[in-house]
């Protein structure tokens, strides 16, 4: 089953980056950076059950399309499809 993710307003995301729940984006941009090089086209804070992730839309030099989900509170490479 699909599971419903609630994306955060800017309001939300400045708040959980400041209790320390969420990176920075730039944190997250220049890890991805290293692992798949390429314009970051969009990216969303949002809650998952249990935690929260980044769901960035990248653009490769390849020209296809990647959706990275990143985990929000580590930065770490969840998934790339």
């Amino acid at each position: 089953a699909e599971v419903r993710l609630r994306c955060l307003t800017p309001e939300q995301q400045r708040v959980a980056i400041s209790e320390r729940r969420a990176v920075p984006l730039a944190a997250v941009r220049r890890t991805l950076r290293t692992r798949l090089p390429g314009e970051m086209v969009g990216a969303r804070l949002c809650q998952e059950p249990g935690r929260l992730i980044y769901l960035l839309t990248v653009l490769p030099r390849d020209g296809k399309v990647r959706r990275v989900t990143i985990d929000a509170r580590s930065g770490a490479v969840v998934s790339v499809r």
